[in-house]
């Protein structure tokens, strides 16, 4: 079974859990029910921070209870701020089939020390001893050696979209047979460079998750 956290949700925060091969939001009831079994630890919670415990942290925690209610298989969690100090980054090594930096922008820049270089190691935090990390781009070529770096201290394998030959013709996507992810004819119905970089980065998400 798989699932997700996404965000920012649009009509209703319930899109931030989902749950199924529908990919619809949790239901209402059944984010009651999560919350009513969690209230305790979140209480406790809300005590041990001093009342700094985020709406963020209580929707990544409650997801997770979902996911194991449910035995999820594969989830797709995205992180919120930043990376290494993110709550979603309490995923053990053994869990994590693989992890991604889309890009690197200036998207919560004074919380995550001002600089888009400050932003790249907070990002980079995600990656974990010995697994994958799939990376999108262009990146800069010091923002990237960051992401790097880390993936080598962590002894990970980097698998870069941005590495992968992409042709655009007829807005499909083509790849060279010398690389060592390769598909052909895969549809796409939005134009342009990044949807092309975003479709690669699923796929090969999805390649090391089979």
């Amino acid at each position: 079974m798989w699932a997700a956290i996404p965000g920012p949700h649009l009509l209703t925060i319930r899109e931030r859990i989902s749950v199924g091969q529908h990919g619809g939001p949790v239901s209402a009831a059944s984010l009651r029910d999560l919350f009513d079994l969690a209230k305790e630890a979140i209480d406790e919670s809300i005590e041990s921070e001093n009342g700094s415990l985020t709406h963020f942290e209580v929707f990544t925690a409650l997801s997770f209870l979902l996911f194991s209610r449910e035995n999820v298989d594969v989830a797709i969690v995205e992180a919120g701020l930043g990376g290494a100090r993110d709550a979603t980054n309490v995923i053990r090594n053994s869990e994590l089939a693989a992890a991604v930096i889309t890009t690197v922008g200036k998207e919560h820049l004074a919380a995550l020390g001002g600089s888009l270089q400050s932003i790249a190691v907070a990002k980079s935090g995600i990656i974990k001893e010995g697994r994958p990390v799939v990376i999108g781009g262009p990146f800069s070529t010091d923002i990237e050696q960051i992401i790097r770096d880390r993936a080598f201290l962590t002894q990970s394998p980097v698998i870069s979209a941005c590495d992968t030959a992409i042709r655009s013709i007829t807005r499909c996507i083509g790849r060279d047979y010398a690389k060592p992810y390769q598909s052909c004819d895969i549809v796409m119905k939005i134009s342009g460079d990044m949807p092309l970089v975003e479709t690669d980065l699923i796929y090969f998400h999805l390649k090391l998750t089979e």
